[in-house]
């Protein structure tokens, strides 16, 4: 509790030093959700944890020459390696070798829940071949080694986290159904829901978001030795202004972590049972900021 209070304080005194150099040129957010752009320009409320966790950074960011930009996932990359100068942001990002790389990140954002395999629940219970003793699926590409003639969707430049995006890469492209456009998140679970794919893999939020009264109908999987959470951060371009820019966004998220609205942006979005295990993995990674 200390250690947050000093972090609120730290915060304070930081924020009147970085806004002069941040506030003197256009910072852009790109973004390839349809969704985010509606929330973070007032036309819509949150509908799940990024939108929720994303508005209360940027309310209290309170920076009046912050453009929000809907933009493909490919232009957002060519944009961001391309400008040297002023800030280009893009939100919600899972950390790659490759990002890591090239552009830099802010504290997290939001905490999820790892995505899992879903199918339907009327087709034929999966095969025991392609299950471990706990009852997750051994990987994907066992998965479909045993079902050659499955379909699972997958967003176009969407990365999946890194463990996931390797067992991905791996598959046959016949085995993939690959889907672009603004709105990813909608686009696959669409096409799941009306039956053109076997499989889905995807956060249990976003489940909970699109089927809302037809969870019954899907089950679910995880995916052995993967990641039981995953975090979303604001990735940036590697410009000066950015620096700047994501070390104010740092100190907001600092000061909000052991929040109740915090907290609420995430548990209002999940199912009752994975209320406990969200709040633990904040807490945990509150400890794990304390200790370093």
């Amino acid at each position: 509790m200390m250690f947050m209070i000093f972090l609120r304080h730290l915060f304070v005194v930081f924020s009147v030093a970085v806004n002069t150099s941040v506030d003197a040129t256009t910072v852009q957010i790109f973004l390839d959700d349809e969704e985010d752009l509606a929330i973070l320009t007032q036309k819509a409320k949150p509908e799940n944890i990024a939108g929720a966790t994303n508005k209360i950074l940027f309310e209290q960011l309170d920076l009046s020459n912050i453009e929000f930009l809907g933009a493909s996932y490919k232009r957002t990359l060519r944009s961001m390696l391309e400008q040297d100068k002023s800030a280009i942001c893009t939100l919600n990002k899972v950390k790659t070798t490759y990002r890591e790389r090239n552009f830099l990140f802010s504290l997290p954002v939001n905490f999820y829940i790892s995505r899992r395999l879903y199918k339907h629940a009327d087709s034929a219970p999966l095969s025991k071949e392609v299950l471990n003793k706990e009852g997750n699926v051994v990987s994907l590409m066992h998965l479909f080694n045993v079902y050659r003639s499955k379909l699972i969707v997958i967003a176009d430049d969407l990365s999946y986290g890194p463990f996931l995006d390797k067992q991905l890469a791996q598959l046959d492209s016949t085995n993939k159904a690959v889907r672009g456009g603004s709105n990813h998140y909608e686009t696959v679970h669409r096409m799941f829901e009306l039956k053109r794919v076997d499989f889905l893999l995807s956060y249990p939020v976003e489940v909970m978001r699109y089927a809302k009264n037809n969870q019954d109908k899907y089950e679910s999987y995880l995916i052995a030795d993967s990641p039981r959470f995953i975090f979303g951060h604001v990735m940036c371009n590697k410009t000066q202004v950015s620096r700047q820019l994501l070390e104010r966004i740092n100190q907001i998220l600092l000061s909000n972590y052991d929040t109740k609205a915090f907290l609420q942006a995430h548990v209002n979005y999940l199912p009752a049972q994975e209320h406990r295990s969200i709040q633990e993995v904040i807490e945990r990674y509150i400890g794990q900021l304390g200790s370093n």
